[in-house]
């Protein structure tokens, strides 16, 4: 599955300004600071080497009409629509009234439509819009699968900050939108959720650690005994199933520049409420 995952970045390479853009856009913007705030092109990569993972294991649960290739497509490109309207925060988006979200869904329609003028029609052979339309309404069991596995990942990063000691993500947030749920137990509800909705990820359920509702833990305790990483503690296991995955998938398929992402810290707090980047 790697090399069709290599196949796909180096035809999306050739969209103009696509993968500079994608990086510009960085995650997580209500948390400051992130030690390893990511951006959409290495989130994008990241959820279709998950997809990757799964793969034998979907197509098994759900039969040979399951498009894994068209997974890993729509893995790769469902973030693109943010290169114009910016990240939305989840946090935020939980918060939301219905014609809030409903404004939010529209903004990403209209840039759905710009990318599909500016960009090549297709990808993989399938069509840009079309994948695009799919990841809005998630109306196919790859789209499905791929929009949970974008929640593993996301989960993932914000694990990741926890166990690099960042105190930050225990921190109660309140803002415009009211009491920010912790990002953690929202996730696992999303997910949660997803199963109870779509039948495909029901079937799915318990047939992989990535499709194994998380333990939610007391993380303050765990926070205060942990440290930014290093390239050798990187590499250890924390006990955490699902994050030592993620983490060793990062780990197994990642060039340089992506493992440097989980262990150069980015970023660092000299005051609770300044973020000085490093470098």
């Amino acid at each position: 599955m790697m090399h069709i995952v290599s196949e796909l970045l180096a035809e999306l390479s050739t969209f103009p300004g696509r993968e500079q853009d994608l990086r510009r856009v960085t995650r997580w913007s209500l948390w400051h600071p992130m030690f390893y705030r990511p951006n959409l092109l290495s989130h994008s990569k990241k959820v279709a080497w998950l997809v990757a993972r799964v793969a034998d294991v979907v197509t098994q649960k759900l039969g040979p009409h399951f498009d894994v290739k068209r997974a890993l497509v729509l893995a790769l490109v469902h973030d693109d629509p943010e290169i114009i309207t910016g990240d939305y925060q989840a946090g935020n988006k939980a918060k939301m009234s219905p014609a809030q979200l409903a404004v939010i869904d529209a903004q990403e329609r209209v840039a759905i439509a710009e990318l599909s003028e500016r960009y090549p029609k297709t990808i993989g052979g399938f069509s840009y819009q079309e994948l695009q339309e799919d990841v809005q309404d998630l109306k196919t069991s790859e789209a499905r699968v791929a929009k949970f596995l974008d929640l593993i990942d996301g989960f993932g990063e914000g694990i990741h900050e926890l166990y690099a000691g960042n105190s930050r993500f225990t921190d109660l947030m309140v803002n415009e939108f009211g009491e920010i749920p912790f990002f953690d137990n929202l996730n696992i509800r999303r997910r949660t959720e997803m199963m109870k909705r779509y039948p495909e990820l029901a079937a799915l359920k318990d047939s992989h650690v990535f499709f194994e509702i998380s333990p939610s833990l007391d993380w303050s305790p765990i926070v205060s005994t942990r440290s930014p990483y290093t390239l050798q503690s990187l590499r250890m296991p924390v006990g955490y199933p699902q994050y030592d995955l993620w983490k060793q998938i990062i780990l197994d398929s990642g060039d340089a520049e992506e493992i440097a992402n989980l262990y150069v810290q980015k970023e660092v707090s000299l005051d609770p409420k300044v973020t000085v980047a490093v470098g």
